[in-house]
């Protein structure tokens, strides 16, 4: 054989020897062999036929030959078909086709096909075979997918079983076919499936032969292929299929029939590969094509086909469904919607209403909706009405998958809210997601056209959908509804049900837990409803709508609807009738319960409490109700219901520390005016806040206190009382009892105070909270002074006072409270003596037993604690006004314990402004023993000793800061005070016995220094003067001295001595024997008119001596106060007689309310003119007898003026209370008179008196003698600048009063005149003077020529103090030539201390009138004043007034009143008399000593003292120079002096001079 082939390569080859060499008998191998190389002879030469060589090879063809074989025969043909012409072939391509056709063979599919492939050129060239290539495509197509089909099955059951992935089918002998057909497979990385082989060469097919087809062949061709897409689940496959659908439908056309197929791939294809890009786009691609040529309109029609007649329901429905709507939304709006197209949306939009109608499958559904959502996004202007109708009938009926689905049941959240995040664990619940996510895309879109008033859809059926989805939507959604239903009136009595629909908006969106938003919304229109409709519908609403939402207000966890809710209760408590009250009430009680599940220790904090506990708000919401039905006249019951309730709580220890809290702060501000009717105050007395910053809890209240809730009944309500039996009428302008309208009576309801009032004395006893406990006890005393509130408890205050007393006296205050750790125990009861001294006011209710009791707790707070004294000595004074026979029985005792804290640094002040307040009340002490009243001096000069010693322990420090500090200085100038006005209490013939004591103390008190002190000096000298003698500290010029010794003036003779530390000076008339004797001492002047009894040889009789005999008793200044004698004999007798004032008779004085100014200028011309003409007849030397007779010629007239003036009518009958008012101001106050009622001495004046003034006491030991000062210009000048020095304490201190509302500095200086009470007051406070010509009475700069600063002014005195009060009313006003009031302002500015009795019924302000000089404020209010009917009974009894200090910053805090105290009428005036005085004499000292300069205050006897001194050493150092030492010896030699310690050995001490100081021992 390859011989015989070797010979073809040297010649031509002839077909026939091929024929024969296959026709020999070969092995199958050597045939095969023989064969191959046939296949590349065939490829290389042409040959003319090949049909016989065919023929023998077309044998291996057959069934029974290997597969080998069989594959070189379809070789031999490719090989042929590639290497022979066309023409060549012939007929030999029929037998060819015929072959292919014919083998059945499914091994050998593949190599058949590639054959079939090579024979029509890849399907370009099917001549001779083109009517049946088709028929033999489609039926390959189908056997195929059959095979793909079995294909599936095996390769689903081999990843079911070994989860093995299946290899692509085998090819026989593939090696050899690409060998064959040169095509490289190994460089690919795929190999083509068989369906993808048939399908790419049924595309050239198509493509390149497509009219000489027929359209059956076509049909066939489309069914088949769109079978096998379908089938088929490899991209690639899918791919060539839609290959073939796009040459179909560029190259040819869809036929009819086969339209639907045609589209129905496309949808699927489109949709099931939408995750796939490029199958999903180029389905899209060829519909885009579809839908642009004529079928567009059938394409359309046939997907609205498919949405509207799905009713099976089946995976590839859902998929076209989906698919349909996909690409009816593309086409129609999408972004890549076909222009050419012009169907409206209404077609589509219907049959995907009709798809969600019919099919209920959620993935339809989702794209349907997606494709709406691009509608609405990208061409909303152009939808109609219609088609927005039908867009909400989709989402009416898509919202099944809202509310039945089970997946998303139960979702505690807003599923279409655009803020929620949908995650649904499920991977297959995707859709679901998804489908959400659109649905509330398109609400939320239609929403917001609806906000905008752009939506052309109807309205109501959107709403009604929204309505339907309200446990769905969005809050903003439910915002968006409740806005409609508020602008179209929905909820209101104008719409139909509409009771009905409102009841299921709050059931819906408020009692469901709405968001806070919606449920607020909800609140306030439901509120709304009911303000606007309550006049008619309110027990409609009250019933259906208000209690519901009300029913669980206790379990309310948002604040702000709590409070909003809590207000509106409170609103519909003050409106609702009284068969609903109790309901609603019933409500705000359950809220008042709390509901923490915690421990009550750690709930006292408001911030503490669950949002869900109401108790804070709703106790609020109890005070507020209660302050509205005090102005409710027919709601007296629930006013009494309300105060009940509050009550309970504040007695129940379970209930929370701050809703007690809150309502003791409310209850402690509550008051009764003069008729009992019940107010309020926001603001009570500033008390100091016990407790530390630093905690471990805050701190429930403080000062100033931030309260929680507000207060608004100030006014007294006209219906509830504190105390009353009977209706009582109520007039607005006037609250009195008018007896024209006693049938006009008021209802009114007595409130049970006594409840509240036992609640107090419980929480003092039993409660365990210090924040309670520590809150009543500061806060009691403020409110117990407004005695009408308690007038029905006279039982309760007895308990409190007897709890009170019995727990201080048994350490019992406090017992169980945990204090803070910066409390003390001794603090509980500083405070809670404070709530005693107020008890003191309520005196009238207590026995002697009990007062005594009351004063013993005080005394025994002296005893037991430090800190406590300090108040118990502010109450133990009060108690000497108000209770002054237990404080007489206690007196004793009280003394005792205060002279073992005199010393206390903190006591020593109170102390002796308490002994000197007590000074002044000799009652108190009239059964004093010499014992007692040694106490009280050696309380004093402990005092004394002490400063002494803290003086002496400074200087040695070398700091002098604290003996000069203005209160150091002040308290010991009141120690030498105390001395000064006790001993000059004592009975004249007592004072001797207590000198040598006295006098002890101060050198003792004095040892320390080595030195007496100035101060003792001056105290020695007061002994000395008032020891024996009562006289006044200045002797004034008398009338017949003036006669005497100023008529002979040129005559008179002056010779002044200095004598120890006295200045004496004798003046004499050589011709009369008449001589004055004047002693200057520090602590006064002292003059004597003595005449020499020798017998003066004389030429004629004296007549001045007998004038001025005559006129002994004249006095101008007293004229108004003492008769003139009618006759001389009368004058004469007079002078013997005890010199008692004269008054006038007191009908007289009552007769006229003011006197007659003109009759006291006439008294005055008529006085002076007595004295002038008495004085001229003694100059002219004229009888006696005339002197007399003119003398008394005078007197009578001015009688007769007198007279006169008396007798005129009045222009007015005054009142009987108005008589009495103006005989108190017109007859002089006898104050002082009964201040020395004690002391009923004789009249007459110990020689012992005159024996002290002429020695030179305290210098008695002294060598020296008297110092002779020369009689010049020098020494009279020392002598007038001594005499201005005073010799008593001048004060003067301001008095204002505030009427009704007035406020400002004008106001208040622009009074003039006051109220009755005022009047009483000043009456009471000191003695009215005629300012015109006063010289004997400091008047503190008061005009006394002009009265220009008005005519009378009040004044007190005692022996060593006077004090002028700047009565304001009393000064004279001009506002249009003084608009400011400085007149007044010029006084009352430069008063250190003003008086303020303020009946403003407003809080006094410090700097109301301000001053640079005005240091202190004590203002006096109005607190508890009597009723009208106590009032016509008992002027003063039941009248109480609050008593306050006000002080500059810098001032420390001394007197009593740093606490208000309530002082009765009775004894007002002498308890701010005595407060006023000390403060004068601290502004005094605080003043001169320059505050906390550390200036020394200088006294005005230490003053004196100091320049006498001055005066002595200067003269005596000019005298030592003329005088012999002889005769003046040595200084060493000379005795020790009181002030000279320098010369005293260093063993002798000051006590050594104390038998030469105690002059008791040598008078």
């Amino acid at each position: 054989m390859e011989e015989t082939f070797g010979t073809f390569n040297s010649r031509p080859i002839d077909e026939k020897l091929l024929v024969q060499e296959l026709k020999k008998p070969h092995p199958l191998d050597g045939l095969i062999k023989l064969i191959r190389v046939l296949c590349e002879i065939v490829k290389n030469y042409a040959f003319s036929d090949l049909t016989e060589i065919w023929s023998c090879i077309s044998e291996l063809l057959l069934p029974d030959k290997p597969v080998e074989a069989r594959t070189v025969a379809f070789q031999f043909m490719i090989s042929c078909i590639k290497g022979q012409h066309a023409a060549n072939l012939g007929f030999l391509r029929v037998i060819f086709y015929d072959c292919i056709k014919s083998h059945n063979i499914s091994e050998d599919f593949e190599i058949k096909l590639l054959a079939l492939r090579q024979l029509c050129n890849d399907g370009r060239d099917i001549s001779s075979f083109e009517k049946n290539l088709v028929k033999l495509l489609s039926t390959w197509v189908n056997e195929t997918v059959q095979n793909l089909k079995d294909h599936n099955i095996e390769e689903t059951s081999q990843e079911t079983n070994n989860n093995i992935p299946i290899s692509p089918p085998s090819i026989p002998n593939i090696e050899s076919i690409l060998e064959i057909i040169e095509l490289d497979f190994r460089s690919q990385s795929n190999f083509p499936s068989r369906l993808q082989s048939v399908v790419s060469l049924l595309n050239n097919v198509v493509k390149f032969n497509f009219a000489q087809f027929e359209e059956n062949d076509i049909i066939k061709l489309i069914e088949d292929i769109s079978i096998a897409c379908k089938k088929s689940k490899d991209v690639s496959d899918i791919m060539c299929c839609l290959d073939f659908w796009d040459i179909v439908l560029l190259f040819g056309y869809v036929p009819t029939n086969s339209l639907r197929s045609y589209v129905e791939v496309l949808v699927l294809c489109y949709k099931i590969n939408d995750q796939n890009d490029k199958v999903s786009q180029t389905s899209w691609r060829i519909m885009h094509n579809l839908l642009k040529n004529h079928c567009a309109y059938s394409t359309i029609k046939i997907l609205c086909n498919y949405l509207e007649n799905s009713e099976i329901v089946t995976s590839e429905t859902t998929t076209i469904l989906q698919g349909s709507a996909m690409i009816l939304g593309c086409a129609i709006w999408g972004n890549e919607r076909i222009d050419s197209l012009s169907h409206t949306y209404y077609i589509v939009l219907s049959a995907m209403n009709k798809a969600t109608k019919n099919y209920r499958d959620i993935n339809v559904h989702l794209e349907i909706l997606t494709k709406i959502n691009d509608l609405v996004t990208n061409y909303i202007k152009k939808i109609t009405s219609l088609e927005w109708e039908i867009i909400l009938d989709i989402l009416d009926n898509t919202r099944y998958h809202l509310i039945e689905n089970k997946d998303i049941y139960g979702l505690d959240k807003k599923i279409l809210d655009d803020l929620v995040e949908i995650n649904l664990d499920l991977t297959d619940l995707t859709e679901v997601s998804g489908f959400i996510s659109s649905y509330r895309k398109l609400i939320f879109q239609i929403q917001s056209l609806h906000i905008s008033s752009s939506f052309e859809g109807p309205n109501s059926r959107f709403i009604d959908l929204i309505q339907k989805l309200r446990d769905y939507v969005s809050e903003n959604t439910i915002i968006m509804l409740l806005d409609y239903y508020d602008s179209e009136n929905a909820l209101y009595p104008s719409s139909p049900d509409w009771l009905v629909m409102l009841v299921d908006v709050v059931n819906t969106f408020f009692i469901k837990k709405s968001t806070f938003k919606i449920r607020w919304r909800v609140l306030k229109m439901a509120i709304d409803v009911y303000e606007i409709t309550k006049d008619i519908y309110l027990d409609q609403l009250i019933e259906a709508v208000i209690l519901p939402m009300l029913t669980k207000l206790s379990e309310e966890n948002d604040k702000d609807i709590s409070t909003y809710l809590m207000d509106f209760l409170i609103i519909a408590l003050k409106e609702a009738p009284t068969r609903w009250f109790s309901t609603l009430f019933k409500i705000l009680i359950q809220c008042c319960r709390c509901i923490c599940v915690l421990d009550q220790q750690n709930i006292k904090i408001s911030s503490s409490h669950l949002d869900i506990c109401k108790c804070v708000i709703s106790t609020i919401g109890l005070i507020t109700i209660f302050q509205h039905l005090l102005y409710k006249e027919d709601s007296l019951e629930q006013a009494t219901e309300v105060y009940t309730e509050i009550i309970k709580i504040l007695e129940d220890i379970s209930a929370p520390v701050v809703c007690r809290l809150s309502l003791l702060q409310f209850m402690v501000r509550m008051r009764a005016d003069n008729d009992h009717r019940i107010y309020f105050v926001k603001e009570i007395e500033k008390i100091e806040r016990k407790g530390s910053v630093k905690e471990t809890y805050e701190r429930l209240w403080q000062v100033p206190e931030n309260l929680q809730f507000e207060i608004f009944a100030l006014r007294p309500s006209p219906y509830i009382l504190s105390y009353g039996s009977s209706p009582i009428y109520y007039d607005e302008s006037n609250s009195s009892i008018d007896d024209s309208h006693t049938n006009n009576y008021q209802k009114f309801v007595v409130l049970p105070l006594a409840e509240y009032s036992k609640c107090l004395t419980d929480i003092l006893t039993n409660e365990k909270d210090w924040e309670i406990y520590s809150y009543a006890l500061c806060h009691i005393p403020s409110q117990l002074s407004k005695q009408h509130l308690f007038c029905a408890t006279s039982e309760q205050i007895l308990n409190l006072r007897a709890c009170l007393c019995d727990c201080i006296k048994n350490n019992r205050l406090g017992e169980g409270v945990q204090l803070p750790s910066n409390i003390k125990k001794v603090d509980i009861y500083v405070v809670a003596y404070q709530t005693l001294t107020v008890l003191i006011s309520y005196h009238n209710l207590f026995n002697k037993a009990q007062r005594d009791e009351l004063v013993m707790t005080f005394l025994a707070g002296l005893q037991k604690w430090t800190h406590s004294a300090k108040t118990c000595v502010h109450a133990l004074y009060i108690c000497l006004l108000e209770l002054p026979l237990s404080a007489t029985k206690m007196l004793p005792n009280i003394i005792i314990y205060l002279s073992k804290i005199i010393t206390s640094a903190t006591m020593s002040v109170h102390i002796l402004e308490f002994l000197s307040g007590l000074a002044r009340l000799p009652d108190l002490y009239v059964n004093f023993t010499e014992a007692d009243f040694k106490r009280v001096f050696g309380i004093a000069m402990q005092y004394i000793q002490y400063s002494h010693a803290e003086t002496k322990s400074s200087s040695s420090n070398g700091n002098t800061a604290q003996s000069t500090d203005a209160l150091f200085q002040y308290e010991k100038m009141m120690a030498y005070h105390v001395i000064y006005v006790w001993f000059m209490s004592l009975r004249l013939s007592d004072r001797p016995k207590y000198v040598t004591f006295i006098i002890h103390g101060l050198l003792v008190a004095n040892d320390c220094a080595q030195q007496v002190d100035e101060q003792t000096e001056t105290c020695f000298d007061m002994l000395a003067r008032f020891s024996f003698s009562n006289c006044v500290l200045k002797s004034e010029q008398s009338f017949i001295n003036q006669v005497l010794l100023e008529h002979g003036k040129n005559k008179a003779k002056s010779r002044t001595w200095i004598q120890g530390n006295a200045l004496l000076t004798i003046r004499t008339m050589k011709s009369l024997g008449w001589a004055e004797i004047v002693i200057r001492r520090p602590s006064g002047k002292a003059s004597f008119l003595c005449k020499l009894e020798n017998q003066i040889k004389l030429e004629d009789v004296d007549p001045v001596t007998l004038s001025a005999t005559l006129m002994t008793h004249y006095n101008p200044d007293f004229y108004n106060i003492i008769s003139l004698p009618e006759t001389v004999e009368n004058l004469i007798s007079q002078h013997l007689e005890t010199s008692d004032v004269i008054r006038e008779s007191p009908s007289n004085s009552m007769d006229n309310s003011k006197p007659n100014n003109e009759d006291a200028k006439n008294k005055d011309k008529h006085t002076d003119k007595s004295i002038a003409t008495a004085i001229e007849l003694n100059e002219n030397n004229e009888n006696v007898n005339n002197i007399e007779t003119n003398y008394v010629n005078n007197v009578q007239q001015v009688q007769r003026d007198i007279q006169q003036n008396v007798n005129e009518p009045s222009v007015q009958k005054l009142s009987a209370r108005q008589q009495q008012i103006l005989e108190d101001i017109f007859t002089p106050n006898l104050l002082n008179e009964k201040a020395n009622i004690y002391r009923k001495d004789e009249p007459h004046v110990d020689p012992s008196f005159l024996f002290l003034q002429f020695s030179p006491y305290p210098y008695l030991l002294s060598r020296e003698v008297p110092i002779p000062l020369p009689d010049d210009h020098s020494t009279t000048r020392a002598l007038s600048m001594l005499d201005l020095a005073q010799v008593v304490d001048f004060h003067k201190i301001g008095v204002l009063y505030v009427g009704k509302d007035q406020t400002t500095e004008i106001e208040i200086l622009s009074n003039v005149h006051g109220s009755q009470d005022y009047i009483d007051f000043l009456n009471k406070l000191g003695s009215l003077i005629r300012l015109k010509d006063c010289k004997r009475i400091y008047t503190g700069g008061l005009d006394t020529q002009l009265d220009s600063d008005g005519e009378y002014s009040y004044y007190w005195e005692d022996d060593i103090t006077q004090v002028i009060f700047h009565c304001a009313t009393l000064m004279p006003i001009n506002l249009n030539n003084d608009p400011h009031c400085s007149l007044k302002k010029r006084h009352i500015g430069n008063d250190f201390v003003t008086i303020v009795f303020n009946e403003s019924g407003h809080d006094y302000k410090f700097d109301t009138v301000p001053s640079h000089f005005n240091y202190i404020n004590i203002v006096i209010s109005p607190h508890s004043q009597r009723h009208l009917s106590e009032l016509l009974n008992s002027p003063t009894n039941n009248t109480f007034y609050k008593v306050t200090m006000q002080r500059r910053a810098e001032m420390p805090e001394i007197g009593p009143i740093t606490e208000f105290k309530m002082i009765s009428a009775s004894v007002l005036s002498a308890f701010v008399l005595a407060i006023a005085l000390h403060a004068n004499i601290f502004s005094q000292v605080f003043l001169q000593s320059g505050g906390s300069k550390k200036v020394e205050y200088v006294t005005n006897w230490k003053d004196r003292l100091r320049q006498i001194k001055r005066l002595k050493e200067r003269f005596k150092s000019t005298n030592n120079s003329n005088i012999n030492s002889g005769n003046v010896g040595n200084e060493k030699q000379q005795a020790t002096t009181v002030n000279a310690g320098e010369n005293q050995s260093e063993t002798n001490t000051i006590l050594s001079l104390e038998p030469v100081l105690d002059f008791t021992r040598y008078t």
